[in-house]
């Protein structure tokens, strides 16, 4: 009797290739998911711990102007005619009355008039019993001394900036002159609109001021208490909430910590925002689960494909020609085949031009970080003149003086504009006249004294006897603004620019010089290219090709002579003409 030998279930080649790839398909698509929620939750991290570093720095930033701008205002008051005439009398009462008129238009938290030996004669807004030792205070030994400087000060459990300025009569010092401020809720609110993150002061183990109240004030005060010794950035929780924050510490200028100032954001809030997003990842590995499933049944249908088509395609790819579509001759597994290779073909394609898309955009951001730089500090000082103009005791002739300040700033940003637009186009404008170039320079240098507070850089110019020659002034005045900054950003530490001019064939030259550490060997034959820099942290890298753009559109010649640890020298040639 013979026994049938028992069946064996066979898995078809298509069967197979299908499950693989759907288990491979479904952990891929799944682990992807994870990654990238994870990714985005810790960018997420990143970026609070970015924006909370930067609020910090906001603080400090803001601290230094607010306490500039006071001590702008303390050294107008001390002007006054009234309280001159009160402190010649040295009597505390005329002095207190003359204090209070003041302080009706001035609303200080604190004004206050020593006597020229620091003793205090009358004021406004020292706490009764409040014992401050205003002798070993560094504003008023700073006042004492003839100088007028600002410093924060604690008074109980409130932080407060003040300015010190000696009130003279001729060479005479008749005593000193003290003008404060709360750092309040005001002051947190201000920081909050400019930050969007929450602060607190903690000073004395009290909470004065805080945008954010995590219970009652004295539960916020116990909670930020015990964080006072953190560094960097922490999580904490309070009030049923995670929060993500630093802690900045507030001293004078003696170094003393007063108080601490606390800024955070909440992590539950800035989590939750993520869920959209979550919902977004879900979806779309659901449908990438659904293409790739797609993908691997077509894929099970045939395996087959030529072979002598597959080969000429695998080495067109290897040299990097990903121009060639692979030819689908067959439905069978080799034709199968050639349709995965087809597909990896046009994903390294677009991997290719989204490589090149992304070289490009890398080159604009940094172009645009370096336009930002640039703009920074023309905003900043028509903000700071702007805030001088609003300024109570500023009188007309400051007020023309600052708006001129304000009016020549703005012409320097649209001159620069200008010359980006232009050198984007590939043409340059000119607007030619004749002119005196030494005036030019003189400007430029007057300006560049200005706006630059380092005394430790010594700028000097040298006019020589040339004739007027016809150039477009304002972009001249550019290209000696935009030499005179790559000087001194050459310069690390002391040192010294030196602008002269002279006749020379039959056209005048200007010389710079700086005594910064030379232009590095490897670059000096490409300077004047477009988006090269001397290793400066900032900037477009365009200026020098702007340069020498606009002195060749003048029919100019421009050259560099360097050395290592010596210095560099730019020459420039303009014709007669």
């Amino acid at each position: 009797m013979n026994i049938p030998a028992p069946k064996t279930f066979a898995v078809s080649l298509r069967l197979k290739i299908f499950l693989t790839f759907l288990l491979l398909t479904f952990s891929t698509v799944a682990l992807v998911a994870i990654l990238v929620n994870q990714r985005f939750t810790e960018e997420m991290r990143a970026n609070l711990t970015n924006s909370l570093q930067s609020a910090a720095e906001v603080y400090q930033t803001y601290t230094d102007i607010d306490i500039d701008r006071l001590i702008d205002q303390a050294s107008n008051l001390s002007t006054d005619a009234r309280l001159r005439a009160s402190l010649s009398t040295m009597d505390s009462s005329t002095v207190a009355q003359t204090v209070e008129e003041l302080n009706q238009t001035q609303y200080a938290n604190l004004l206050a008039v020593l006597d020229p030996d620091e003793r205090f004669l009358a004021g406004h807004g020292i706490p009764t019993g409040y014992e401050l030792d205003l002798t070993t205070e560094p504003v008023v030994i700073d006042a004492m001394s003839g100088f007028e400087s600002g410093d924060i000060w604690a008074l109980t459990d409130t932080l407060m900036k003040v300015a010190a300025i000696p009130i003279r009569t001729g060479s005479k010092r008749q005593g000193i002159l003290l003008l404060g401020y709360h750092m309040d809720q005001a002051f947190l609110g201000r920081l909050r609109q400019m930050t969007d993150c929450h602060l607190t002061f903690l000073v004395n183990g009290q909470v004065p001021y805080s945008t954010y109240y995590m219970g009652e004030v004295r539960q916020t005060a116990e909670i930020f208490s015990r964080m006072t010794a953190y560094e960097g950035t922490w999580d904490f929780t309070a009030a049923g909430s995670r929060f993500l924050g630093i802690v900045v510490q507030i001293a004078n200028a003696h170094q003393e910590v007063l108080g601490f100032l606390f800024i955070y954001k909440s992590l539950d809030e800035a989590l939750a925002s993520l869920g959209p997003l979550r919902w977004s990842i879900f979806f779309i590995a659901l449908g990438s689960l659904a293409l790739l499933l797609l993908f691997s049944y077509l894929l099970a249908r045939g395996v087959t494909r030529p072979v002598e088509d597959l080969t000429l395609a695998i080495r067109k790819y290897g040299d990097g020609h990903y121009d060639f579509p692979v030819q689908v001759t067959s439905n069978d597994e080799v034709g199968t085949l050639a349709i995965a290779f087809e597909e990896m073909r046009q994903s390294l394609q677009k991997a290719q031009a989204e490589l090149l898309d992304s070289e490009r955009l890398s080159t604009v951001g940094s172009m645009a970080n370096g336009i930002i730089h640039d703009f920074k500090q023309p905003i900043t000082i028509i903000q700071g003149f702007t805030e001088l103009l609003q300024l109570p005791g500023t009188n007309a002739g400051k007020r023309q003086e600052y708006g001129e300040q304000i009016l020549s700033t703005l012409h320097q940003m649209l001159g620069m504009v200008n010359d980006l637009l232009d050198y984007a186009r590939g043409e340059t404008s000119l607007h030619l006249a004749p002119a005196s170039l030494n005036e030019v320079i003189n400007h430029a240098v007057n300006r560049f004294q200005n706006m630059d507070s380092d005394e430790s850089l010594e700028l000097t110019f040298q006019p020589g006897e040339i004739e007027d020659v016809v150039f477009d002034h304002h972009r001249i005045l550019r290209v000696v603004e935009n030499l005179l900054g790559n000087a001194r950003d050459a310069i690390n530490g002391p040192g010294k620019i030196s602008v002269a001019t002279e006749a020379s064939n039959g056209g005048v030259v200007m010389t710079i010089t700086d005594t910064g550490g030379g232009i590095p060997a490897k670059i000096q034959d490409t300077l004047f290219e477009p988006f090269v820099t001397l290793g400066k942290p900032s900037g477009t890298g365009l200026g020098l090709a702007i340069t020498k753009s606009v002195i060749e559109e003048h029919g100019g010649k421009i050259s560099f002579t360097t050395r290592e640890n010596v210095g560099t020298t730019f020459r420039i040639w303009l014709p007669n003409r």
